[in-house]
């Protein structure tokens, strides 16, 4: 095991209860200031059965004020998690701003038998673990990592202990004798583990746990050290102005192939009706079959007001098993949403396993309207290209299959449908403000989704680009895309 984290002072009982004192005192006031200047903290316990993880965290809770901290306990992975991508418990559960959030045990415990059941590589699982706390530092997240260290005899003899108990007998169970007869191996895999996601963002901290007392002081001063030195750096810090940052001067349409349209791209009436039908039942059976191959499924929608978003998805929709699929529309966030790392609300919508999530527009608002709107810092707009791809990264390596849709329409036949609701009182509804104001933004939003294209369209999450000046032609190909891709995940 990674060398003991300890102090060379040797302590008597009364200085340990002194300095626990001290540190309580001195964690309460660092919390009221973690909640004024909105700082979520995430704490990591992990470590051998019977090592003390439980004592060192009610030791910690004792001097913090519980409406703003929170214990997390999923050794018991419940079927609706175990259905999910690898991290989905976490990202869902993950800090709000001035919140504390503490795993007892973690996703550290799961990656070996996770690899097991979602035939997914040990290396694959950690480099999802080192995405995920690379982007919860990059939203301003502290993270503190304890491993709880007792030797393989230490361990025996406080199971035996436990067991002997009758109180508290239930605690010992064959898992934990499983761990200590395997006590050479596991230390293997937890050194590997943290040798490897033992970063300076995220460090690790080895605590012996020999000593409950000194170990749970130990604890209270590397967070008490850590958080003061946040608190420090962010008081120090300026507030950041923000502006637009992507801007085209000329009026004039710019070069993309989002300004191509092709005039044969168009279905007449009367083969419609036929096709949509067709298209609709096999669309309807495939999603049986998605459902019997347990293969989740993300249809995400992006493009310019009026392209035909929402008609495209009631086609979708219309012949599925309202059971087997949600549509998310996606708008502004909401203050619970806001309190958290950005992509935490598409984390709780991401499908399990055979079904499906539709989204009316999606976490690609990051990178579109966003730095346009100049609601984001020019190094929030570089990282969020990163963080998508490790998103959908994660989500198809669990077997997710993403179709991206941009539905484009050309300026003219933008206008002809904006004028025709603005006309029509029962359609009136449709366009507001923001739709005119965003149409006067065309060139900026054709310059932000050509880079979205190239840095986020992938072999395994394409961007499809959907001509929708003709209606009828956009549905029946968007339908005919997701057909063609699932019966190639299915093998139906």
């Amino acid at each position: 095991m990674v060398k003991d984290h300890e102090r060379a002072v040797e302590a008597s009982k009364e200085s340990i209860k002194k300095e626990r004192d001290e540190l309580r005192y001195k964690i309460g006031a660092l919390q009221r200031k973690i909640k004024e200047l909105k700082i979520p903290v995430m704490i990591i316990m992990d470590g051998w059965s019977a090592a003390g993880k439980g004592s060192i965290i009610n030791e910690l809770m004792i001097p913090l004020d519980p409406r703003s901290f929170v214990v997390y306990n999923e050794s018991r992975q419940t079927h609706e998690i175990r259905n999910r991508p690898f991290l989905f418990y976490y990202w869902t559960h993950s800090p709000a701003n001035g919140q504390i959030v503490t795993f007892d045990s973690s996703y550290y415990q799961q990656v070996y038998a996770r690899t097991k059941k979602d035939d997914i590589p040990v290396d694959k699982l950690i480099d999802q673990i080192n995405q995920f706390e690379e982007s919860m530092y990059n939203n301003d997240t502290v993270i503190a990592k304890f491993f709880i260290n007792i030797s393989q005899k230490e361990q025996a003899k406080r199971l035996t202990r436990i067991e002997n108990d009758p109180i508290a007998s239930w605690q010992a169970t064959k898992k934990d004798w499983a761990e200590n007869e395997n006590y050479e191996q596991i230390e293997e895999q937890w050194d590997d583990m943290i040798s490897k996601t033992n970063t300076e963002h995220s460090p690790w901290y080895i605590i012996n746990g020999k000593n409950r007392k000194m170990a749970a002081v130990e604890v209270l001063k590397i967070l008490v050290d850590t958080l003061q030195a946040e608190v420090d750096k962010r008081e120090a810090q300026k507030p950041q102005k923000l502006r637009p940052l992507i801007k085209v001067k000329d009026d004039k349409p710019v070069e993309s192939p989002l300004n191509v349209f092709n005039p044969e791209d168009t279905i007449p009436q009367s083969l419609y009706k036929p096709i949509i039908k067709e298209y609709q039942a096999e669309l309807r059976n495939l999603e049986y079959m998605v459902f019997r191959r347990r293969i989740p499924v993300v249809l995400a929608f992006e493009g310019f007001d009026a392209a035909g978003k929402g008609g495209v998805i009631k086609r979708v929709a219309k012949n599925l098993d309202p059971r087997g699929y949600r549509v998310y529309p996606s708008s502004a966030p909401t203050d619970v949403e806001k309190e958290h790392d950005w992509l935490w609300r598409y984390w709780n919508a991401v499908p399990k396993r055979g079904h499906f999530s539709i989204f009316d527009r999606t976490w690609y608002g990051r990178v579109l309207v966003e730095p346009i709107e100049g609601f984001l810092s020019e190094k929030d707009y570089q990282l969020a290209f990163g963080q998508i791809r490790d998103f959908e990264k994660q989500l198809t390596d669990f077997g997710t299959v993403i179709l991206k849709f941009w539905m484009n329409i050309s300026d003219e036949e933008q206008l002809k449908r904006f004028e025709d609701r603005q006309n029509n009182p029962e359609k009136q509804w449709k366009i507001t403000e923001e739709d005119w104001r965003n149409r006067e933004k065309r060139n900026e939003y054709i310059v932000a989704a050509d880079r979205m294209f190239e840095e986020t369209s992938t072999k395994k999450a394409p961007w499809i680009i959907i001509n929708g000046d003709d209606k009828r032609y956009a549905r029946t190909k968007v339908i005919s895309e997701i057909i063609h891709s699932l019966r190639k995940a299915t093998k139906f």
